[in-house]
């Protein structure tokens, strides 16, 4: 049961780090394409 909490509890911890990297990596990819469309 304890190697059942554990690999949860990693799964959990990927899930907080893409869900807090993709938006951010998102938002940069998007500030950036913006930034050289407009700024052309």
């Amino acid at each position: 049961m304890a190697r059942v909490g554990a690999v949860r509890d990693v799964v959990a911890r990927v899930g907080d780090f893409f869900a807090g990297t993709l938006p951010a990596g998102a938002f940069l990819a998007g500030a950036f394409l913006a930034g050289a469309l407009f700024g052309a």
